[in-house]
């Protein structure tokens, strides 16, 4: 998920001048010039989830007889995640449909709203990370997963390190942008920023060679 959000992004950039912002609460990108309120009207998941959010925290209340701490909100967050994901059916998007749907639920702004966000193709400016902001961007995706989980995957810290590359990184080419976020993620698990100590279980019991399959 983390390298297909980090290609999509970098790719309506170079295709479409799409800028990006870094979303307030820190979870990624959002483009520059669609307003919250367009936003809220088109996510209706997000808007059944801050709906039933509340009931799942008064009944964790009631059980537990206390406030849920950060990481509780976050479980019970994921949880009505869970709970409220409806299946999607299993045939081919009409985007036609779609966009005709989008723009009645925004008031027939949609193509203003796309002639806003875009530019020439190839517009935005292709920065590079220099060493300095690279290893900024490892302690901050470490510090970000160990907030997160007690103990965690190689994916869920790729994850952080794509959300915490600048916005401003998604004007390079997305083949570029995903190797820098690859290899970031392996420096970061290497100790490279800060300590990391592996809790990988062995194998166990070893396997003799001659049952495992060669590369």
């Amino acid at each position: 998920a983390a390298i297909a959000d980090v290609y999509a992004e970098c790719e309506l950039s170079r295709q479409f001048g799409v800028e990006w912002l870094a979303r307030p609460d820190g979870e990624g990108n959002e483009i520059r010039g669609i307003s919250e309120a367009q936003r809220a009207k088109c996510s209706t998941r997000t808007q059944t989830i801050k709906r039933h959010t509340p009931r799942a925290v008064e009944a964790w209340k009631r059980k537990y007889c206390r406030e849920p701490n950060a990481r509780e909100l976050l479980h019970i967050q994921q949880a009505v995640t869970l709970m409220t994901r409806k299946g999607k059916e299993d045939a081919q998007i009409d985007w036609d449909e779609l966009a005709q749907k989008w723009d009645s639920t925004l008031g027939g702004e949609l193509a203003q709203i796309a002639r806003t966000v875009t530019g020439e193709p190839g517009s935005v400016s292709a920065f590079r990370l220099t060493p300095a902001q690279q290893a900024i961007v490892g302690k901050m995706a470490l510090a970000a997963v160990q907030d997160k989980h007690s103990t965690w995957t190689r994916a869920d810290l790729m994850r952080q390190v794509g959300v915490a590359m600048p916005a401003w990184s998604r004007g390079m080419p997305a083949d570029e942008a995903m190797a820098l976020m690859v290899s970031l993620t392996d420096r970061a698990i290497a100790g490279e920023f800060e300590p990391v100590v592996d809790l990988s279980a062995p194998q166990w019991p070893p396997l003799p060679a001659s049952l495992v399959r060669g590369l």
